[in-house]
């Protein structure tokens, strides 16, 4: 299946790996092979058909030159002097064309591609010249016998450069051809991230205001007020603060990991005034990727499946923990509770989700796991390049 780049990491590989990253398109829901292939001979064929015109053009200025000089010249030979160099650039377009997704000059590949083009261009520059030059010799104009195949060859061979500009233009073709199709890609990708986040936002101020959460909550606060008043207010205030940050978010798709940090430290404030002695909270944050880009609203769901599958139904306290440190290049995010069992939460709407979103912000730079360990751990892992924030 197709992935597309949209975040500075994915547009990088996107780039990189070029038409091997592009399989699917989602604006069509074409099959990989019958998408390729139609935008192959589509490209293609619209180059061959602006060289054929070309052609048709300079056959036309020619006849109209020696109309006008009163030479009697057959239509046919015209077209054959004329037009013939420019129809072989026509004929050769999709193989030039399929030359370069073989060698493609974008994502890091240019010290590799730039020879084989080069190469090729001389190539087919020089079998233009070779094949002009017999055509031309073979069908004179006016029946000029005097014209030989070495001052055909001549002539002909001393245009190289005009065939090399030639095949230049048709790799330009192919690469504006290819910009403007991983743009429009990227347009429909970024649109489809944007209703993802909305949808994740939502989802999340939508728990909050779940029936079952606020009674949870009230029910705890009004326990409190009575016996103990100052944590009864205290919880208040969590909450109010958690439904503030919840609403005040912006709707961007990378955040600070400080600042999706901050944001769950409130949603377990709560939690963990609600469960009391039964539920302690660890954070083991390495001040060093404090700085670094994670995607927003990517821990809240994990934090909240930890709690509900892992841990609210045992009457044994329960520690939740929270790490994240930087191991080489990539950052790891991982949520750990002693609940010691997956459930439901392994299928559930929120991991669904974060696989969704990781496949489509990193594809396979981004990865996410979720096992029970050996000494009892369910432990939610997030691997993802490391980015510091700009």
């Amino acid at each position: 299946m197709e992935t597309y780049p949209v975040s500075r990491p994915l547009a990088q590989k996107f780039l990189a790996d070029g038409e091997q990253f592009i399989m699917v398109s989602p604006m069509l829901n074409e099959p990989a092979e019958t998408g390729a292939a139609a935008r192959f001979w589509s490209g293609a064929g619209a180059i061959s058909a602006f060289c054929l015109m070309l052609g048709v053009l300079s056959v036309a200025q020619l006849y109209s030159i020696f109309q006008f000089e009163h030479r009697a010249v057959a239509l046919w030979r015209l077209v054959c002097w004329q037009g013939s160099g420019w129809f072989f650039w026509a004929v050769l377009t999709p193989a030039v064309w399929w030359w370069c997704r073989l060698f493609p000059l974008v994502g890091g590949r240019f010290r590799r591609s730039f020879p084989a083009h080069l190469g090729l261009g001389f190539g087919l520059a020089f079998m233009q010249g070779l094949a002009l030059a017999f055509i031309r010799f073979a069908v004179p104009l006016a029946e000029e016998r005097d014209f030989s195949l070495r001052n055909a060859a001549i002539s002909a061979l001393s245009f190289i450069h005009v065939n090399l500009l030639a095949y230049w233009a048709i790799v330009g073709a192919n690469f504006a051809f290819e910009f403007y199709r991983r743009w429009q890609v990227r347009e429909v990708q970024t649109v489809q991230l944007r209703e993802d986040l909305l949808k994740a936002q939502l989802q999340a101020l939508q728990m909050q205001l779940h029936p079952h959460f606020l009674f949870n909550t009230l029910h705890t606060i009004a326990t409190l007020v009575g016996e103990e008043p100052a944590l009864a207010r205290r919880m208040i205030a969590r909450l109010g603060d958690f439904l503030r940050l919840t609403l005040n978010r912006e709707a961007t798709q990378f955040v600070p990991l400080a600042s999706e940090v901050e944001f769950v430290r409130a949603y377990l404030a709560i939690e963990e005034v609600r469960f009391q002695d039964r539920l302690r909270v660890a954070y083991h944050i390495d001040p060093a990727v404090q700085s670094s880009e994670v995607p927003s609203l990517i821990l809240q769901p994990l934090v909240e499946n930890a709690i509900r599958h892992g841990l609210s139904g045992k009457a044994a306290a329960g520690v939740l923990e929270l790490r994240a440190q930087r191991v080489n290049d990539r950052l790891r995010l991982e949520v750990r509770d002693s609940g010691g069992k997956l459930n439901g939460a392994s299928g559930g709407l929120g991991v669904q989700n974060t696989k969704s979103r990781l496949a489509r912000l990193y594809g396979a730079e981004g990865r996410f796991s979720l096992a029970v360990e050996p000494d009892g751990h369910t432990v939610a892992a997030i691997d993802i390049p490391f980015i510091k924030t700009p």
